[in-house]
């Protein structure tokens, strides 16, 4: 039924449906296949399998609208959390048809993917809002789209990240910050400037006291988007802070470079590390407290 690869015929996707829609209701007492009830959805365990189909058929049909590029408007993206709400398996549907579809690097050798991506992206992020329990799969999938692109689609990933921070902001930080780093650490497989602005977005939606669970991460993915390298540079022209937020994609003005510093002091003096910061590290977190 959420297949990516192809759109099922409308029989086979009806049927797909029901059958689903039947083991979702496992619990329920459900009639006879030859029962009058099983015919006409009538009774109680009936309503509920002719109910679980619909949604099904909805999110599916939300699905294969988001990957041919249709604009989902905000009716579309609250029935579809609504579905994924009341119906665990429609989510986990989408689920199946988002890994498959944004985790080939294929999808963004097509220029369609400007289109269809966003769109399956505000879906997903639709229904993790709405339903907190999809939140880690939603950035599983989000990493994986962002794995598959790597140095290309610099505008698609730029929304993906966005995504993620607030997914972050909304309580699942270890989530988003693994899917980060799958995508960020490995050669070619993302553009640093992105990975430094994301670090940026992170730090404007966490502060202070910072975990260990927290900022090791963070640092991993500031070492790969080679901030000490930036800040080194800056120190150079003086302004090292202002030098690295603004290669980050931020300004001093605006705040960065200041969160940079509180991020840099609360690891060298607040988090007990262990094991302990690598002399790489520390060297980084030096230059920007400094």
């Amino acid at each position: 039924l959420f297949s990516w690869q192809q759109v099922p015929a409308g029989p086979v996707q009806r049927t797909a449906a029901h059958l689903l829609a039947l083991a979702s209701s496992a619990g329920a007492a459900l009639p006879s296949p030859d029962s009058d009830a099983a015919a006409t959805g009538s009774g109680e365990s009936g309503a509920v399998a002719v109910l679980a189909q619909e949604r099904l058929e909805a999110m599916r049909a939300f699905a294969s609208r988001a990957a041919a590029g249709e604009r989902l408007g905000e009716a579309d993206l609250q029935a579809a959390a609504a579905a994924a709400g009341a119906l665990p398996l429609a989510g986990l549907g989408l689920l199946h048809f988002a890994c498959g579809l944004l985790g080939v690097p294929a999808t963004y050798e097509d220029d369609r993917c400007a289109a269809s991506v966003p769109q399956l992206v505000a879906l997903l992020q639709a229904v993790a809002a709405a339903v907190p329990a999809r939140a880690s799969g939603v950035a599983a999938a989000l990493g994986g789209a962002l794995a598959a692109m790597g140095v290309r689609r610099q505008e698609l990933a730029e929304r993906v990240l966005g995504v993620l921070a607030e997914l972050l902001a909304g309580g699942f930080p270890a989530e988003v910050l693994a899917a980060a780093e799958d995508w960020a650490v490995g050669e070619g497989r993302a553009d640093p400037s992105l990975v430094r602005n994301f670090v940026m977005r992170v730090l404007e939606r966490a502060g202070p006291p910072y975990s260990q669970q927290f900022a090791r991460p963070v640092l991993r993915l500031m070492a790969a988007g080679k901030m000490g390298v930036a800040a080194k540079r800056a120190g150079l022209g003086g302004g090292v802070l202002g030098g690295a937020a603004a290669a980050a994609g931020g300004t001093a003005g605006g705040g960065a470079a200041e969160r940079l510093r509180e991020f840099a002091v609360e690891c060298l003096e607040g988090v007990g590390f262990a094991p302990p910061l690598t002399e790489e590290e520390s060297e980084m977190l030096e230059r920007l407290a400094a």
